[in-house]
């Protein structure tokens, strides 16, 4: 009997792309994977990268380490290619992704549990950054005024340093801006998201992060999988899809339905 976990999984086709080898293992395609859970993906030179707004893992040809959320694992199995598809095993899929996947052979059928929540800091609890504190002597307007600079800059999911891309994902936009600061933030939303201290709409100042859910991808919806920067005034600024850096207002419409939490890094 298929767990209540794959009961309530996503699923695809892909009895064309899914293969077993001599050994009876079944192999999995990483884009199809991504495509089921309605994740981004990318492929560049040495790895693959699977998220939303920012890469939550990567995944890297040939080798048996892989990155599952801000913490290295270790894959029983290196990721191959096949048939110009970059595939893992279904067993490596699942200590990939965190949870449950199963495969079907005669209906070729792909299900994926949704995916888990993150182990968040406790609220209120205060996080060092990059082994310091930020400080507190940072001039938020300044720091507002240098994250316009990049308005209209183009989105790209899995963006490489924009000294060399000219583009951001969500989590290196806000990495970018405050590295300007000399206040060091990890690379993606969900490992930012434990740094600093939480706080309510209500204390909201100008240069704290916002993170957002994505709701209907993950158990209960506690993974962040967007991040931006309150700017005041009932806005936060962010890079999103087609119109790249923006501002968007915080107390209404989309955004305000699916704020996940809000911290204090400065």
């Amino acid at each position: 009997m298929k767990s209540q976990a794959l009961h309530d999984s996503k699923a695809a086709i892909i009895k064309k792309n899914v293969y077993r080898d001599s050994g009876g293992k079944t192999w999995i395609p990483l884009r199809v994977a991504a495509k089921t859970l309605g994740l981004n993906y990318k492929e560049n030179a040495n790895a693959v990268l699977i998220g939303f707004s920012d890469p939550i893992y990567e995944v890297y040809p040939g080798r048996s380490t892989a990155v599952s959320k801000g913490t290295t694992i270790t894959l029983k199995d290196r990721p191959v290619h096949r048939d110009n598809q970059i595939c893992i095993s279904l067993t490596d899929l699942s200590a990939l992704l965190g949870t449950e996947t199963a495969w079907n052979s005669e209906s070729g059928r792909l299900e994926i549990s949704k995916l888990p929540p993150l182990k968040e800091a406790a609220n209120g609890q205060d996080q060092r950054l990059g082994g310091f504190r930020a400080l507190s002597s940072v001039d938020t307007q300044e720091l507002v005024a240098y994250a316009k600079r990049f308005l209209g800059v183009a989105y790209e999911f899995g963006a490489d340093e924009y000294t060399t891309s000219r583009t951001f994902d969500c989590s290196s936009f806000t990495q970018h801006v405050f590295k300007q600061f000399n206040v060091d933030l990890p690379r993606l939303a969900s490992e930012q998201a434990k740094r600093g201290t939480a706080v309510e709409r209500s204390e909201l100042r100008t240069g704290d992060l916002i993170f957002f859910t994505v709701p209907g991808r993950f158990q209960d919806d506690r993974i962040p999988g967007h991040v931006g920067i309150y700017i005041g005034d009932g806005n936060f600024i962010h890079t999103w899809g087609g119109p790249g850096v923006q501002i968007s207002p915080l107390d209404s419409g989309y955004w305000q339905r699916v704020i996940l939490t809000m911290r204090r890094v400065l």
